[in-house]
């Protein structure tokens, strides 16, 4: 029997992060019926009114974005489809699985290391959102862990179960 191939609808900018799918085997599909997991894109900041927060003078959301990647969200979650978030897309998932949000964290754009938890690899990435996930340990799980000795453990993937 042959192994179905994976196949992913990206939400948001996709220029990039198709290129990270294309050389893995994964194709990436024009219709979310197509697709066995959603892919959710990075951007500027969710706005604060999804977890509760007055607007930090440094936050830049986009309301209308969040609105409908929200929706869509939600409904992917009743239908249970599996998703993930890189970078924005991470926040959004973290903030609908009820986790919190940092606004403003000093000195985070730079280089960086990454755990991933499953491989146990490390991985030099590039963190240019000054923000910071504070998960829930609800519905979520933690794939890349950078720092943990400052409890900046991040969900960079989210799947909703």
């Amino acid at each position: 029997m042959k192994k179905k191939t994976p196949t992913v609808f990206i939400v948001g900018t996709n220029h990039t992060i198709r290129m990270l799918f294309d050389g893995r085997g994964i194709a990436v599909v024009q219709k979310i019926k197509d697709a066995s997991f959603i892919q959710f894109t990075g951007g500027g900041d969710i706005s604060p009114q999804f977890y509760d927060q007055a607007r930090h003078e440094k936050t830049y959301s986009q309301e209308k974005r969040d609105f409908v990647e929200a929706t869509l969200a939600r409904l992917l979650f009743k239908d249970k489809i599996p998703m993930a978030g890189i970078c924005r897309g991470g926040q959004l998932l973290n903030v609908l699985c009820g986790g919190d949000m940092w606004q403003d964290v000093d000195g985070h754009k730079t280089t960086h290391r990454v755990y991933a938890k499953d491989t146990k690899k490390i991985f030099r990435v590039s963190s240019v959102h000054h923000q910071l996930m504070i998960p829930t340990k609800k519905n979520s799980k933690t794939l890349l862990v950078a720092n943990e000795t400052t409890w900046t453990a991040f969900p960079a993937s989210l799947y909703f179960d």
